[in-house]
């Protein structure tokens, strides 16, 4: 997962919040040795952050850990937090480096894992302590290899070893804030990004193992590139609804513009922005936040003044204030956005438990159903059912099932579009529908209506 939790790109007025982050990460490391900050990386930062918005920290200055005599904005965990962020992340960098290990890449497997063991037992005791099933973590590569000598491996049992430790790992969180009603939605949050990382990481190194001869989920499956895309992309929804139920204020939008990012780094590019030269690099922490065209802006106004070295002028092209005001490419730093300055989290919007496209509402009579215009199943909440049955219903209703050409979640593994708990699988009327256990709302799949009926 190292390297894939990107932040976006500013422009939603997200970069004073995700730096002070950053800079909280990066101290939370340093507590375990002074340079260890220089392994602050996207993945643990994201972790960091979902801490810090559970327990509702606040922004304070501290010196920077590389340059002290900076003040920068930070925010920290509580003791027992950065503890726990700093040993999972431990364990999780040595089973990185295990993997290179087994694809060969001897030396830097090698060395760090020797880093690693000056604090392996110090992290697993830790975990222990804390009540995470560390066995999980510990045997994280076992479990992926066996997935991966299966005779006949599918693309969700390929994933599912890193959705699972993700699943195990976010709802932790909640524990160490105090804050158990979020377990659920940060159980699906982090089963949502797990697949997605890993799908994403199999589809960037698709070409190179094909020539190296090593495994690759996607080949193995014989799975193409679209069809990979748009089961991240499914994954990447399932993981929204999960953020959804999250009752956290602050940092929502900007932990949602990670995900955005995500999902806009599947897209071919444009124009790649060429690198600078060293001299205009002021620090990676400053260039965390700088904008890609590709990304930025919605339409092509950045492309007309993009010289090929500087950022554009968004103020002038862009009708959105441009991450290039919170970067080093802008001339004028008196324009970078505060670290107060928040967006209002969207209105709720629910996405379907099987394929992750938004559910668009519909009416039939007085009853408001939820429909995927993608794979044509439909959403009912409690009572719906009954009544939607004592009525005529429109034809496209009660249309035979048809094999499904979107990629579905397996039946027993889909939330809750409303509350993102997993639903049951149960028997009505000699048709398996979804049930959520929580809320009794009812997915049903194309065709099952028409079975019930």
């Amino acid at each position: 997962m190292f390297g894939t939790l990107r932040p976006g790109c500013g422009c939603n007025g997200t970069a004073g919040t995700y730096r002070s982050n950053f800079c909280g990460a990066c101290h939370n490391l340093a507590e375990w040795g002074r340079g260890w900050s220089l392994a602050t990386g996207f993945d643990f930062a994201f972790l960091h952050m979902l801490l810090v918005a559970l327990e509702g920290a606040e922004v304070k200055t501290a010196p920077c850990t590389a340059l002290p005599w900076r003040k920068l904005p930070v925010r920290s965990a509580t003791a027992e937090g950065r503890q726990w962020l700093n040993a999972f992340y431990f364990l999780l960098m040595r089973e990185k480096c295990r993997d290179d290990l087994q694809d060969g890449e001897s030396f830097r497997g090698r060395l760090g894992l020797k880093l690693l063991s000056q604090r392996a037992a110090l992290a697993e005791e830790v975990l222990s302590r804390s009540g995470f099933p560390l066995a999980n973590l510990v045997n994280l590569n076992r479990r992926q290899a066996e997935a991966e000598g299966s005779p006949n491996p599918t693309l969700e049992s390929l994933f599912q070893p890193t959705s699972d430790i993700l699943g195990e790992a976010f709802p932790h969180l909640a524990i160490l804030a105090g804050r158990p009603r979020s377990q659920v939605g940060l159980r699906q949050l982090g089963r949502g990004l797990g697949a997605a990382i890993y799908l994403k990481d199999a589809l960037e190194d698709r070409e190179k193992d094909l020539k190296r001869g090593r495994f690759n989920a996607l080949l193995a499956c014989r799975c193409s590139p679209e069809l990979a895309r748009a089961v991240i992309s499914r994954e990447l929804a399932l993981a929204r609804v999960g953020l959804a139920a999250l009752e956290i204020a602050t940092d929502k939008t900007t932990i949602e513009s990670v995900i955005d990012q995500l999902e806009k780094s599947l897209r071919p590019t444009r124009n790649a922005r060429p690198k600078r030269s060293r001299k205009s690099q002021r620090g990676v922490c400053e260039l965390l936040l700088c904008c890609d065209l590709s990304v930025c802006c919605s339409g092509a106004e950045c492309l007309t003044c993009f010289d090929g070295v500087a950022c554009c002028d968004a103020a002038a092209c862009c009708p959105a204030d441009c991450c290039c005001h919170v970067c080093v490419c802008s001339d004028d730093r008196s324009k970078e956005a505060p670290v107060s300055q928040t967006v209002a989290p969207p209105k709720k919007r629910l996405h379907c438990p099987a394929c992750g496209s938004e559910l668009v509402d519909d009416f039939v009579g007085v009853c408001s159903i939820d429909e995927c215009r993608r794979c044509r199943g439909m959403w009912l909440d409690k009572g719906e059912l009954e009544a939607l049955t004592s009525r005529p219903l429109p034809a496209r209703f009660l249309k035979p099932h048809v094999p499904n050409a979107a990629p579905l979640r397996p039946e027993g593994t889909r939330p809750c579009p409303h509350c993102a708990e997993i639903m049951q699988v149960n028997r009505i009327k000699g048709v398996n529908v979804d049930v959520c256990p929580a809320c009794q709302g009812i997915w049903l799949d194309q065709g099952e209506l028409n079975k019930l009926l």
